[in-house]
């Protein structure tokens, strides 16, 4: 992860475009990172997606950003990026050069990519993620997500959390309930 003073990111905040280059577009005016304290946090809506983190969207259907994502690193350091609700925040993380951690390459599998959504709204769960928070429920937290799951529904603010101890595939699951 990055940390250090405030400055301009350099980073990239576009998603491919419609025509199908894979280049985003650097867009350093609104794209920016802070040291300002992340705000306490507030009621978070659950998320999930269908867009996988390297999918392209679609002309017309998501490329145009509606909402504005805020990570917050674990340092205190705030990087903001243009949000696009077809776009999962694992995917908006790697425009930005964010590393966040995905050990299963956004396959919702390990569980390495979670992110706590301290404002905002996401998709909700479902499907592979809600399985995933099912089998490790003692595992997450209220307010977690998988990054490579939950897209925006708004603007967000999404803590990264520090690396956490283990892949979810390399520990044992939780007794059924």
């Amino acid at each position: 992860m990055r940390a250090g003073p405030a400055r301009a990111s350099t980073g990239r905040c576009s998603p491919p475009s419609p025509g199908g280059s894979a280049s985003p577009t650097p867009r350093p005016s609104r794209c920016t990172r802070s040291t300002r304290p992340a705000p306490a946090p507030t009621r978070a809506s659950s998320a999930s997606p269908e867009k996988s983190c390297g999918e392209t969207p679609t002309a017309g259907a998501g490329v145009t950003p509606e909402h504005r994502i805020t990570f917050v690193l674990p340092g205190g350091e705030r990087v903001d990026c243009d949000g696009y609700p077809r776009l999962n925040l694992l995917a908006h993380a790697e425009m930005m050069e964010l590393e966040l951690p995905q050990k299963c390459g956004g396959q919702a599998e390990c569980g390495t990519c979670r992110v706590r959504l301290l404002e905002g709204e996401c998709t909700p769960a479902r499907g592979d993620e809600v399985d995933l928070m099912t089998r490790h429920r003692s595992r997450f937290q209220r307010g977690e997500r998988l990054a490579c799951r939950a897209r925006p529904r708004s603007d967000v603010v999404a803590e990264v959390l520090a690396m956490l101890p283990a892949d979810l595939r390399d520990v044992p699951e939780d007794p059924p309930e």
